[in-house]
């Protein structure tokens, strides 16, 4: 009973956290600050906010070489999160959920593949939008409101990448990520700055 009410106390948490970073892209007031990242960092403390159970699912590989970006890591983790949180949920728990990365000087490529049930051509269509859930999930008892994916696409806009959602062969579900490593058209936090040129 105590483990059934801390697991709603963490859904309801994030799901409130969720409404509110949605408020903060929708009113301007979360634009991504850029600074020199390891995406090695950023998945080690996506992971760190899933129990033990949840991280022995999830298989990581990263593609050499591995560079470092120039990226928001509080937003690129909160898209990571997000993904990896849906990707757990929606697929059998004894199912391995994969993280497959790769960088170079121009991109973030992020994959995030499941073996859940997949979503068919007409929802991928939709997947992004706000509030939206595929019939057999409102139908389901499986709890959503259909805001974390909104929200990864707003992040990854925000950073002049692009999100797509595709049926993975063998089924289940990728969602790739591609994000410019380099984006002189955002604003780049004080420090890297600093620690780019030496002062």
């Amino acid at each position: 009973l105590l483990q059934g009410i801390e697991q709603e106390a963490d859904r309801l948490n994030r799901m409130v956290g969720n409404i509110l970073d949605m408020s903060k892209l929708e009113a301007g007031a979360w634009r991504p600050i850029l600074e020199s990242a390891a995406i090695e960092e950023i998945i080690g403390s996506t992971l760190s906010g899933f129990s033990e159970a949840d991280n022995a699912r999830v298989t990581i590989q990263l593609e050499e070489p591995v560079v470092e970006v120039f990226v928001d890591p509080v937003q690129i983790e909160q898209v990571l999160k997000n993904l990896v949180e849906n990707a757990l949920k929606y697929s059998p728990p004894e199912s391995t959920v994969e993280i497959k990365v790769k960088t170079s000087d121009s991109e973030l490529i992020m994959q995030v593949m499941d073996r859940g049930k997949g979503i068919s051509e007409d929802d991928s269509n939709h997947i992004f939008d706000l509030f939206f859930r595929a019939k057999a999930l409102t139908e389901s008892s499986i709890p959503g409101v259909g805001i974390g994916l909104s929200i990864c696409k707003a992040l990854v806009e925000a950073h002049h990448g692009k999100i797509e959602a595709s049926p993975r062969e063998g089924g289940g579900t990728t969602v790739k990520v591609v994000i410019p490593s380099r984006n002189p058209d955002l604003q780049v936090s004080p420090g890297a700055i600093n620690e780019s040129t030496g002062n």
